[in-house]
C-alpha cells in the first residue's frame, strides 16, 4: 500500500511540473521593424487568453505583427496584419491599411507607385505606378503653363481641348513637356494645322470664284448691246456700267472681355464676395477669385476632426469660439451659343471650412463640416448692352464631404 501511495504522488507531481509554464505567448512586430514586444509563460489557458486579449489591444496599429502561442498539446501563429498597403511618391514610403490612389494633379514633378503587401513587407501581385511629369503650354508661350504636373492621358486630353476649342482662322500648337529634371524636354505637340489649312483653301476658292463671276459678267454686257448700239458707245456704255472690285468680307465674332464682381452663399451659411475675369469669342476663358472674412481656417496643415470634434481617439478641450474660412481660385472654359447667352464650366481649389479653438490656443478643422479640396462649377451668362448678369452653381470636395455654393455675378464686357 505505502508503494502504491508513493506512485501516485510521483505521478501527480511529475504532471504538476509538465503543466507548470506549458502555455507560452511571444509576440513579434515582424513590419516596419522585426523586433519582440512580448513574451511570457502562463501555468494555465485561461491566464494566457487573458494576456493575448489584452495585449492584442495595445498593439500598434502602423505595424504589423505575429503571435506564436504553445500550449502542452500544439502550436499556433496568428498574424495581425495593419499594413496591407505600401505607397512610394517621390521616394518616400508611407504604410496604411486600406489601399490609396494618387492625386489628380501635382505642384511638383511627382512619380506614385503603390503595391499590396504580405505581412512582412513584401510585394503581393504587381505593383501601381503612375508618372505626374507632364506639362501643357502653347508653343508661342512655353514658359505660361495651362496645367499643373498631370499624367499623360490627362496632358493630351487638356492639349487636344485647346485644340478644339481654337478658331480655324488662327493657327494654333500645343506642347506637352516632360520633366524629368528642372529643365523640362518636349515630348509630344498637338496643332490645327490641318483645320487652318483647309479654312485658308476654302477662303481662297471663295475670292477665286467672286473674280471669276465678276469677270463673267463684264465679258457678256457688250455681246449683248452689240446690235443696238454702235461700238463706241457701246464700249463707253460697258466702262461706265463695270462696279470696282469689293473685297471678300469675312464675318467674324467680336472678342468679348467681361468682368463681374459676384457673391456667393453655402450650404453650410458662408459668405463670400469676389471677382471673375474673362474672354470669349466662339470659345473662350475666365478665373475667378473669392474670398470671405475669416482665414484662421485656412492652415492646410492644421489637425482635422470628425463631425463631432474627435481627432482620431482624443477629444481636444474646445473653446467657445469657431471660424468660417472660405477661398476659392478656379478657371474654366467658356461657350457662346448666341450674341445673349453663354456657359461655363470650371475647376480649381476651394476650402470652405469650419475651425474650433482649443483651450491652448490651437485650431482644429471640423471634418464633418468642412472641404478642403477640388472647386467645380457650371453656369450661364448672359451678356445684354454690355451689361453682363452670371449665375454659376459650385461644389467643393475633399471626396469624403460635399459643399454646395450659389454664385452670382454683376459686370460689365467690352468689345476687342
Amino acid at each position: 500500500m505505502k508503494k502504491v501511495v508513493i506512485f501516485i504522488l510521483s505521478l501527480f507531481i511529475s504532471t504538476v511540473a509538465v503543466a507548470q509554464n506549458g502555455y507560452r505567448v511571444e509576440i513579434k512586430q515582424v513590419f516596419p521593424k522585426s523586433v519582440s514586444v512580448y513574451s511570457n509563460a502562463f501555468n494555465f489557458k485561461r491566464e494566457m487568453d487573458n494576456a493575448i486579449s489584452t495585449q492584442t489591444a495595445k498593439l500598434n496599429g502602423n505595424s504589423n505583427y505575429q503571435i506564436m502561442i504553445t500550449t502542452p498539446s500544439d502550436k499556433e501563429t496568428r498574424n495581425i496584419q495593419n499594413i496591407n498597403w505600401i505607397q512610394t511618391v517621390n521616394g518616400i514610403k508611407s504604410f496604411h491599411k486600406n489601399k490609396t490612389s494618387p492625386n489628380k494633379f501635382y505642384d511638383v514633378a511627382t512619380v506614385w507607385e503603390g503595391y499590396s503587401c504580405n505581412i512582412d513587407g513584401s510585394r503581393k501581385g504587381k505593383a501601381e505606378k503612375k508618372e505626374f511629369v507632364y506639362r501643357v503650354a502653347f508653343a508661342d508661350t512655353p514658359n505660361d503653363f495651362k496645367t499643373p504636373f498631370v499624367d499623360l492621358n490627362t496632358a493630351k486630353n487638356e492639349a487636344i481641348g485647346y485644340i478644339n476649342a481654337a478658331l480655324q482662322e488662327e493657327l494654333v500648337e500645343i506642347v506637352i513637356y516632360r520633366f524629368d529634371t528642372d529643365v523640362p524636354s518636349v515630348f509630344h505637340k498637338e496643332s490645327n494645322r490641318e483645320q487652318h489649312n483647309a479654312y485658308l483653301a476654302k477662303l481662297e476658292a471663295e475670292k477665286s470664284k467672286e473674280i471669276a463671276e465678276k469677270s463673267k459678267e463684264v465679258t457678256e454686257k457688250p455681246k449683248e448691246n452689240v446690235v443696238a448700239q454702235n461700238p463706241k458707245k457701246e464700249h463707253n456704255d460697258t466702262t461706265s456700267t463695270m462696279e470696282p472690285k469689293k473685297p471678300l468680307v469675312i464675318k467674324k465674332n467680336p472678342t468679348i472681355t467681361f468682368i463681374t464682381l459676384n457673391g456667393g452663399y453655402t450650404n453650410t451659411e458662408n459668405l463670400s464676395v469676389g471677382v471673375t475675369f474673362g474672354q470669349v469669342k466662339k470659345f473662350g476663358w475666365f478665373a475667378s477669385v473669392m474670398t470671405g472674412f475669416n482665414y484662421d481656417g485656412f492652415d492646410l496643415a492644421m489637425p482635422v476632426s470628425d463631425a463631432e470634434g474627435f481627432v482620431g481617439e482624443s477629444f481636444p478641450f474646445y473653446k467657445d469660439e469657431y471660424a468660417k474660412t472660405v477661398f476659392s481660385v478656379m478657371g474654366g472654359g467658356v461657350m457662346r451659343l448666341n450674341d445673349m447667352i453663354y456657359v461655363k464650366a470650371g475647376l480649381g481649389f476651394g476650402n470652405r471650412s469650419l475651425s474650433w479653438k482649443t483651450l491652448d490656443n490651437r485650431w482644429v478643422r471640423n471634418g464633418g463640416y468642412s472641404a478642403v479640396g477640388l472647386d467645380a462649377s457650371v453656369g450661364a451668362m448672359f451678356i445684354l448692352k454690355n451689361f453682363v448678369v452670371s449665375l454659376d452653381g459650385v461644389v467643393t470636395t475633399n471626396f469624403s464631404n460635399v459643399i454646395f455654393e450659389g454664385r452670382i455675378g454683376l459686370g460689365y464686357s467690352f468689345n476687342l
